[in-house]
């Protein structure tokens, strides 16, 4: 299992990274991939909580909302950093009509795709092993609280740094796909030991 973390923190930072050099995806493209992905992370996130022992009150169910939408809003202002003329409405278009392999538009394959991967991985990681036996909900809110804190301050300092330092695209992915990767492999080493 904590292989199987390992290969998912690599693919999360190359993914990104080889569609910005190969596919010429836009940091924006990135950030709304980044975005859905979270968006479906937070919804199993909430499964495990629900099928686990005890319970979470709704404001804390709250904080995670706040979180979520606060770290969507900061992914926003990082790229407006970066693209004072983009308008999101019509970005958000072309993300969704987008067109690669087979000429099938990308919404109708990512949103089932993410969907799939988060599912799957809640199955593996969290039904099959029965952890909801032996994790308590608190303890699952506490930890992905912890996880999109993590997130949002990152992202906020990145954004900051951005704001008053003209970086490249190429330098902002980078590090919005190398920290977090640095921190997994961190975490992976940590729990082996």
């Amino acid at each position: 299992m904590k292989n199987q973390r390992l290969i998912q923190a690599i693919g999360d930072a190359a993914i990104p990274l080889m569609g910005y050099f190969w596919w010429n995806w836009s940091l924006y493209f990135i950030a709304l991939f980044f975005i859905l992905d979270l968006v479906f992370q937070t919804i199993v996130e909430y499964l495990k909580m629900n099928k686990s022992k005890g319970d979470v009150s709704k404001t804390n169910a709250l904080q995670w909302l706040f979180l979520t939408l606060a770290l969507i809003a900061v992914l926003h202002l990082l790229v407006l950093t970066q693209n004072e003329s983009i308008q999101f409405l019509i970005e958000i278009w072309n993300f969704l009509k987008y067109t690669d392999l087979g000429g099938i538009p990308q919404g109708l394959i990512l949103f089932p795709l993410l969907a799939l991967v988060n599912y799957q991985r809640y199955k593996i990681e969290f039904l099959q092993p029965k952890l909801y036996e032996r994790i308590h909900a608190q303890d699952i809110f506490l930890n992905y609280r912890i996880k999109l804190m993590y997130l949002l301050s990152f992202f906020c300092l990145l954004t900051g740094a951005a704001f008053f330092i003209p970086l490249p695209d190429a330098v902002i992915l980078f590090i919005g796909a190398g920290v977090p990767l640095i921190f997994a492999l961190l975490k992976n080493q940590l729990l082996s030991k």
